[in-house]
């Protein structure tokens, strides 16, 4: 029953998806969040419904764009464009081709829905309900793995079947869910979106990934300092802390304090290879990398061990200078600061004109912690080609097209008593 349910869904919202895109980009998000094609028993988890929706959301766009804009052109989109060529280069001069050509598909497909979804937002209500989209999608496992206080060590499917991925989602979700606690107008909407935020630090930590652990307690530092109650925050973050380690399991523990020592403990030696073996793959091919999707592949040829089995870059940036060369990892990295500062600059003039509380600053405050903790926690995971990452890009696109108008509308609203302080003259001019 739950297979055909999920069916009945995604193919009725081809259609729909191709009539209305924005529709398309919200299941879009749901299937690849929230990956309820994974909590199925049968069939359904074997249909790529999001290749299907994202195919049928792309046409629909294509003869109908909105506001006649097919894309927000700004630095980023350039930026965007060069990292998809310069990635695209690394497939066709890779080591072993077929392996890029297999898996390419996906991160264009990525690439795709991030150049399209700044058009599609083009209203406040669209970025507001990408925002909820988003926080519940991934919310549902911070609060069912949170209240059920179990080991996931696995996540539901995709890219975030992997502990260590699915605990970079949980806690790049945290800020999404902290925005839209302070944001929303509803008193229970508000309470139920901070209830889910202690409750997916709890997830987070019984992924037992240490990367994403590290995530964690930058992300609720940054929070911690971002609050204007950050000394009352700094001062009971001790007392939280011991009471979150005294009541997550030992083995928790246990795992956690091998981060003393990591060339001791057998999964962060090989972490630390695997990084000295990506330098030395970067050595050899500096430009263009040893080719997309081929570290596993090459990855003896490089290695110092004997029989070395197959491994991944664990860190997202050696991966995308292995595989893509240099310049890539330049561009990505440049795409990531440009996001962040715009992000921080929206804050600045958002407190500037209408104060801290705006929905802008909120929202844009969002995507820039959400942005660290994918920054953390990718020293240790192998996702350069994360979804929502490039997602979150191009929500800041959007954000910053549409708060441009909205703020300029404030300037003009807040000078208008100081040019004009005789409504009497002013018609008389007018």
């Amino acid at each position: 029953m739950r297979d055909l349910i999920v069916l009945t869904w995604g193919f009725l919202s081809i259609p729909v998806a191709f009539v209305k895109p924005f529709y398309g980009m919200v299941v879009f998000s749901i299937l690849a969040y929230n990956r309820t094609q994974d909590l199925t028993w049968g069939v359904a988890s074997e249909y790529r419904l999001s290749f299907y929706i994202a195919v049928a959301m792309f046409l629909g766009f294509m003869l109908r764009p909105p506001d006649r804009r097919y894309l927000v052109m700004e630095g980023r989109t350039w930026v965007l464009i060069l990292l998809l060529i310069l990635v695209t280069a690394s497939v066709f001069l890779a080591t072993y081709p077929g392996a890029s050509y297999h898996k390419f598909y996906e991160f264009l497909k990525v690439i795709i829905v991030a150049m399209i979804t700044p058009a599609l937002l083009n209203t406040k209500e669209r970025i507001r309900i990408l925002y909820w989209t988003i926080a519940l999608s991934l919310g549902f496992y911070g609060v069912k793995n949170g209240l059920m206080f179990e080991e996931s060590r696995q996540g539901p499917g995709g890219m975030l079947l992997d502990n260590n991925d699915f605990s970079a989602a949980l806690c790049m979700n945290i800020p999404f869910l902290l925005c839209l606690a302070r944001t929303e107008g509803k008193k229970w909407h508000r309470r139920g979106f901070y209830a889910a935020i202690p409750l997916t630090c709890v997830a987070v930590a019984l992924t037992f990934s240490r990367g994403g652990f590290l995530a964690l307690v930058f992300t609720m530092g940054v929070i911690v300092m971002k609050t204007r109650h950050r000394l009352l925050a700094i001062c009971a973050a001790p007392f939280l802390a011991i009471g979150f380690w005294i009541v997550m399991p030992q083995s928790w523990v246990e795992r956690i304090e091998t981060l003393k020592n990591p060339t001791e403990d057998d999964s962060a030696q090989a972490r630390l290879d695997a990084w000295q073996t990506a330098l030395r793959m970067s050595a050899d091919k500096p430009w263009v990398g040893v080719g997309y999707r081929n570290f596993q592949i090459v990855y003896n040829d490089y290695s110092l061990e004997r029989d070395a089995r197959d491994r991944v870059a664990h860190n997202s940036y050696l991966q995308l200078m292995a595989e893509s060369g240099r310049p890539t990892l330049a561009v990505f990295l440049l795409l990531l600061v440009m996001t962040i500062a715009n992000s921080r600059g929206l804050q600045k003039r958002a407190r500037r004109v209408f104060g801290g509380g705006h929905w802008i600053f909120h929202y844009a405050a969002a995507i820039e912690v959400s942005l660290y903790a994918y920054m953390v926690s990718g020293v240790f995971l192998n996702r350069a080609h994360f979804d929502l990452l490039y997602h979150l890009v191009a929500i800041s696109i959007g954000l910053n097209w549409l708060a441009k108008r909205e703020l300029a509308q404030g300037r003009v609203q807040a000078q208008e008593p100081a040019e004009l302080p005789d409504a009497g003259m002013a018609y008389g001019r007018a």
